[in-house]
């Protein structure tokens, strides 16, 4: 679980966000688990060092306030059109015992060692890099591996075939959706 520290803030609007960017912070609010949102800011270049790491999008962060902490994980990050600047984020709070949504990455793994490597041209397609998942944040996962070693040319795995971590259910497969996450084709 990653710390950051976050500030209550009490302006609001966008002139009072526009002063607050100007001072290298960045707005943003914490909502759910059926609490009141509060207005918070953040210093932007913990931020940003904190968004280095591979994991940001998919870890629970526990954010110090001046009244307590929170369990949250980030639900929107907003960048301005054309500067590197943060403009705004969104942390949704997290409870031990509801389920979150969360979109986590996919690792495809064995690929060199499949049937369909063994023959020239053949490319791996990758339908998707994510996959939405339902768990709750102890079960939550940094990544969830596909693998891909039993595949031959014109052959797919699809959301069934990946295997989960316990506690954790794929969105699609909760809408009666399999599709098909990579294949193998010349």
């Amino acid at each position: 679980m990653l710390e950051l520290k976050a500030e209550i803030r009490t302006a609001k609007g966008t002139n009072a966000n526009r002063r607050l960017r100007k001072t290298k912070k960045v707005p943003g609010v914490l909502y759910g688990a059926g609490k009141e949102n509060v207005a918070l800011n953040f210093e932007e270049k913990v931020l940003i060092k904190q968004m280095e790491d591979d994991n940001f999008y998919t870890q629970i962060f526990n954010l110090k306030l001046p009244n307590g902490e929170e369990k949250a994980i980030v639900k929107e990050i907003q960048h301005h059109p054309y500067k590197q600047n943060l403009v705004h984020i969104d942390f949704q709070r997290v409870a031990d015992d509801k389920t979150i949504q969360l979109r986590v990455p996919l690792n495809f793994v064995g690929a060199e060692s499949s049937p369909a490597m063994k023959q020239t041209g053949v490319i791996v397609n990758r339908n998707m890099v994510s996959v939405e998942v339902s768990c709750l944040s102890k079960d939550l996962p940094d990544a969830i591996d596909v693998e891909l070693s039993h595949l031959d040319i014109g052959e797919f795995v699809h959301l069934t075939d990946i295997k989960l971590p316990d506690g954790v259910e794929l969105v699609e497969l909760k809408r009666g959706r399999n599709l098909a996450v990579a294949g193998m084709n010349k």
